[in-house]
């Protein structure tokens, strides 16, 4: 692929790395530091072939005058995406936005350059599911993002491993795309992958509910899809294609809990967690604190899985053990690398942050992780959905290997 090498104030932006419904994602790189960023670019003109070798004509925001026009109630989607995530950015385990320009046609938003996104991670590396230490680790990561965005007011609504983006050698996740999100307060429709979307999300809203009630229901489906990316980390493929009493997978599961261990090697302690997420009573589905403790004291995921310490690898990673701040709650994750507010277009300028009194969260903003110094990161691509057949098969024990499912769907791979 040919370089763009088109100009966006200091970056230089080279090719892309992902396109999705609602844009195109280039790599791009400081002309003076040569540190690497990815640029999403969203609007009218996403391909920018015709500003090849080209200044691009545009102006930089502050992303406090981005979080003010996602108030507004006629405001593109894109506003209100970087307004929840630049609410919650600060956490380290969550990628960071550095910058919003604005043309004629489009936005350009300045993000973390990562190295692989999770799905990659798993399916073509298989990086996590031989090794349940590294597995663990990361989706503490996970749990601890997730945990921070829904004490903020923010709910991802799209929890899936392509918008969670590996960083630092396969030791730390970011977690990105907030383009479905909500706020608090904010009931949601139908949306998100179908592999990761809970069994209430597929029905109709009501529409009285209270503040309080729907804010609960967004964080037990962002729960249930979390799950779904434990088995993906610790089996390396999915337990159903659908949460649906029309996919035969989970209507067997609906049947018989244990459904999971014939099908998936995991073993009484994960799977006991595992009934505490997919239960379809929202009411009785485990609380995301409760959650991450149980993971945190879980010993065995997976049967005849290596849990010990062994010398690393290319494909494993290795963990540095450092002191942790006393206000961590879990001790098990690395020290997180320190985010810091400069722009990386301007070696002056700083990153405007939200206003701590917007009225788009119910509750003020104040950061309660210290902002650091940040290592390349990355986008990657946004896979698509394809609607190809889907087939399931119940001529197995509990060989996970004959676990037939149709390969014709690209999320299929996560059962091979």
């Amino acid at each position: 692929m040919h370089k763009l090498n088109a100009r966006l104030g200091n970056l230089r932006l080279e090719e892309v790395i992902g396109t999705g419904a609602y844009g195109t994602v280039y790599r791009a790189t400081d002309i003076y530091s040569s540190k690497r960023y990815a640029v999403k670019v969203v609007g009218k003109r996403s391909q920018l072939n015709d500003c090849r070798g080209q200044v691009i004509n545009a102006h930089k925001l502050s992303l406090q005058q981005v979080s003010l026009a996602a108030l507004n109630h006629n405001a593109s989607h894109i506003y209100r995406e970087i307004a929840l995530h630049n609410h919650v950015q600060v956490h380290p385990y969550i990628l960071s936005l550095y910058a919003v320009y604005e043309a004629s046609d489009c936005l350009y938003i300045v993000l973390e350059h990562c190295e692989d996104d999770l799905f990659t991670a798993i399916v073509d590396r298989g990086m996590f599911q031989t090794y349940a230490p590294s597995a663990k680790i990361i989706l503490l990561q996970l749990l601890e993002a997730v945990l921070y965005t829904h004490n903020k007011g923010v709910f991802h609504c799209d929890l899936k491993p392509e918008n969670i983006l590996v960083a630092e050698g396969g030791t730390c996740i970011r977690l990105a795309d907030f383009g479905l999100a909500s706020r608090s307060g904010q009931q949601v429709s139908q949306c998100g992958s179908s592999f990761y979307m809970s069994p209430e999300r597929q029905t109709k809203r009501h529409s009285s509910l209270s503040v309080q009630q729907i804010n609960a229901g967004n964080a037990a489906a962002d729960i249930w899809s979390l799950g779904v990316i434990a088995i993906n980390l610790f089996c390396g493929r999915n337990p159903w294609k659908r949460a649906h009493v029309s996919d035969e997978a989970y209507r067997q599961y609906l049947k018989d809990p244990s459904f999971l261990q014939q099908i998936l090697p995991v073993s009484d302690e994960f799977a006991g967690i595992l009934n505490r997420i997919f239960t379809a009573d929202v009411k009785s589905r485990i609380s995301l604190t409760q959650l991450r403790e149980q993971i945190k004291n879980c010993d065995m995921f997976v049967l005849g899985q290596d849990t010990e310490e062994r010398p690393a690898t290319s494909a494993i990673p290795t963990y540095t053990k450092a002191p942790i701040p006393p206000t961590s709650p879990v001790s098990l994750l690395p020290a997180p690398s320190l985010k810091s507010n400069l722009s990386p277009l301007s070696h002056t300028s700083s990153v405007s942050p939200l206003s701590h009194t917007s009225s788009i969260f119910s509750t003020p903003y104040t950061p309660d992780v210290s902002p650091t110094a940040v290592s390349d990161r990355g986008v990657k691509r946004r896979r698509s959905e394809e609607n190809e057949p889907f087939h399931f098969s119940l001529n197995h024990t509990s060989d996970v290997d004959r676990f037939d499912f149709g390969m014709s769907d690209p999320r299929a791979r996560l059962f091979a």
